[in-house]
């Protein structure tokens, strides 16, 4: 599948954490989820909304 329908469910049954990403007030996600991979020796994943990789506010 597309757009993080199967990427999230695969993700949480293998235990990683998700975040989405919506828009660039959730830029502070992206230094959260670095220290939650560091803290946990696991990937953390993170899902962009298409206006958040260009930069328009949701």
């Amino acid at each position: 599948m597309y757009k993080g329908q199967v990427s999230q469910d695969v993700a949480e049954a293998i235990g990683l954490t998700v975040h989405h990403i919506t828009g660039p007030e959730d830029d502070w996600l992206f230094e959260r989820a670095s220290e939650q991979a560091w803290l946990q020796r696991r990937p953390v994943l993170l899902l962009c909304s298409r206006d958040a990789l260009l930069g328009v506010a949701a």
